[in-house]
């Protein structure tokens, strides 16, 4: 991933990833709301007499259908947000669900009509898809059996040994090599301020600020915790990028006193430390056999000590 790709990915993703690590529940909150306020499609969202939402050439669309849909527009675009919809936004999200599901129900009949599953490619395509759903359903089964397995307790104790902090910081970007360091200059030895001088020179005019937690930086986005972690608060980094110049300006590092956010960091890890060891056991106890082009079984690369193989083909002095 190129150091822009690392930053627009760090700066979308990550800043979100840190909300809902912290405040995860926030979704459910709006699953419920949706589910309790009867109001998309009429009483058969409100009652739970029905699960029937619509009916395409007589076969049936479940509510429950159309609610999964809802539940990862909200994971897509509310988790971890504090925005709050009002009943007419609700019920337009619903619909909107709601006929995407009635277009599919719509083209997966005429597809099953069409005996397209009978077609050899089809059926090669539904192994494959089946097989990553399989890995994907076993990885996430497991994961859920570790978050069970982690008691609060457990959790208290992790945090008490975390020392996290929180990384404050801004960027903007400009075209000109020249015009990046005369505004590095300006801010480190003048003290000039950033943000005016994003109004000026900035591609857009404005300054990005953001406020993430240093483990998730570092695991998130490498190359942009690299260039972070050795500044001092009011140094800057610049990273050119052949068309545009990035310039990240370091505000401030603090220690995280929040109880909350520091046992949220503490799940993630041992949650993350057990499924790492779950999958090097599994990893470590398959047998696994690689063939070259004839068919012959090739060596393990797994027990091949490169070390060795240098010190082999090394003169003798």
């Amino acid at each position: 991933m190129s150091i822009a790709l690392d930053i627009a990915f760090f700066s979308d993703s990550c800043h979100l990833h840190l909300k809902v690590l912290c405040f995860g529940e926030k979704c459910m909150k709006w699953i419920l709301a949706f589910v309790a306020l009867g109001i998309a499609n009429g009483p058969s969202l409100a009652s739970d007499k029905s699960n029937k939402t619509a009916s395409v050439n007589g076969k049936i669309l479940e509510r429950d259908v159309v609610l999964r849909r809802v539940v990862e527009w909200i994971r897509e675009n509310l988790e971890g947000s504090s925005k709050e919809l009002s009943n007419e936004e609700k019920m337009r999200v619903f619909n909107v669900m709601l006929e995407q599901s009635i277009t599919d129900l719509i083209i997966l009949d005429a597809a099953e009509r069409s005996g397209i599953e009978k077609d050899p490619n089809f059926k090669e395509s539904l192994k494959e898809t089946t097989s990553k759903l399989l890995i994907k359903f076993f990885l996430m089964h497991h994961k859920e059996n570790i978050e069970k397995s982690i008691t609060p307790l457990m959790v208290q104790e992790e945090a008490k040994s975390l020392k996290e902090y929180w990384i404050s910081w801004e960027m903007m970007s400009v075209k000109a090599k020249k015009t990046a360091e005369e505004i590095k200059k300006a801010v480190e030895k003048n003290g000039a301020k950033f943000s005016l001088l994003a109004k000026k020179y900035a591609e857009n005019g404005k300054v990005e600020e953001r406020k993430e937690i240093e483990s998730l930086l570092k695991s998130n986005s490498k190359k942009l915790f690299s260039l972070l972690k050795d500044l001092k608060s009011g140094e800057i980094a610049l990273v050119d990028l052949k068309n545009e110049f990035i310039l990240l300006h370091l505000l401030e590092k603090k220690p995280i006193r929040e109880q909350k956010i520091l046992e949220a960091i503490a799940q993630k890890q041992l949650v993350d430390q057990k499924f790492k060891a779950f999958m090097k056991e599994l990893l470590d106890s398959a047998k696994v056999l690689r063939f070259d082009a004839e068919g012959k079984v090739l060596p393990d690369p797994a027990l091949e000590d490169p070390a060795k193989e240098k010190s082999e083909k090394k003169p003798a002095a």
